[in-house]
């Protein structure tokens, strides 16, 4: 029952509260996966937001319990480190800026010896939107390669700005995937500098 729909006092942010999610939904509670599983899947969420906006500062609390905490200073490597833990202090690679095709391109980048089983840590952030551009992952590991093993993927975060009208975001209807209109010249340019960076970055002995 609605007891009341007016502005409200609140302070500085944003405050979500989700409890019993989809309890009178059957049709998305019945394709629910188990709790542990959809609060990963929440986690992830959070994570991707956090990195897409280091000015905002986020804390995500899960029965009680704080599971993120970021600063909002703004850097991209601070929350980096927030997101993933700071012991992968030095495991994370400055890829230069550079400028291709009216895009700006920046981020961080993991050594070869730190790598994940899935390419849920693959971050593209297209105008401040966390985005999967497939062309230009596919480059991404494509440069990656040589240097991991089989099945192994790295922790990638890629910050791209560029016109807003050079970004179709009407691919996917979850609006999660872009197609930008220089992808490939962005892509093969990264490559490159990733390759470049890769190479020259000292390996670990096993």
């Amino acid at each position: 029952q609605l007891l009341a729909d007016q502005p409200v006092a609140h302070p500085p942010g944003t405050t979500v509260t989700v409890r019993r999610l989809f309890e009178n939904v059957p049709a998305r509670l019945a394709v629910i996966r188990n709790e542990r599983a959809e609060t990963t899947e929440i986690v992830r969420v959070v994570h991707r937001l956090a990195l897409a906006a280091p000015h905002v500062r986020f804390t995500l609390v899960i029965d009680a319990r704080t599971a993120l905490t970021t600063s909002g200073c703004g850097d991209l490597r601070t929350t980096a480190l927030e997101v993933y833990g700071a012991q992968l202090a030095e495991a994370f690679r400055e890829l230069e800026p550079y400028e291709v095709a009216g895009a700006r391109v920046r981020g961080l980048v993991t050594a070869p010896e730190l790598t994940r089983g899935s390419r849920n840590h693959l971050h593209v952030i297209v105008n401040g939107r966390w985005t999967q551009p497939r062309t230009l992952l596919a480059l991404v590991e494509t440069a990656y390669r040589p240097y991991l093993p089989r099945g192994r993927h790295p922790i990638l975060i890629l910050v791209l700005e560029t016109a807003p009208e050079l970004v179709d975001v009407n691919v996917h209807p979850a609006k999660l995937e872009v197609r930008l209109r220089a992808e490939r010249e962005i892509a093969q340019a990264l490559g490159q500098r990733l390759s470049g960076l890769l190479a020259r970055t000292p390996r670990a002995l096993t």
